[in-house]
């Protein structure tokens, strides 16, 4: 449980704040959001419910539920892979930049 208590809170924020700034009134316009948490991760509401199931694997310890893991980030994986599609249509080459400096799946700690 101490182990997955550290993951729940990276997983909750990256969740929040990918959600509230995708969700935030100042972007009625379609704007590419490539700053707070989007600079340091493409998809953080996805990545943040992927990080809470994988705490809760490790949480409760469940075999089954590490079995459904692997399942359930391939079924959020092909969700990313036709967004980046639709995204790459409607922001073509800026979005193209944007994927090769953030990374898909995992958080950048470091911003350069």
């Amino acid at each position: 449980m101490i182990i997955a208590m550290p993951i729940w809170i990276i997983a909750v924020y990256s969740a929040y704040q990918g959600l509230r700034l995708v969700f935030a009134s100042e972007n009625n316009e379609m704007n590419l959001i490539k700053t707070n948490i989007f600079k340091r991760t493409r998809h953080p509401a996805y990545l943040g419910s992927l990080l809470i199931y994988f705490g809760l694997c490790i949480s409760t310890l469940s075999l089954i539920s590490f079995a459904l893991l692997i399942p359930i980030f391939l079924i959020y994986n092909r969700f990313v892979d036709y967004e980046e599609k639709q995204l790459i249509k409607q922001f073509d080459d800026e979005y193209i930049a944007f994927m090769r400096i953030t990374p898909k799946w995992r958080i950048k700690f470091r911003i350069k």
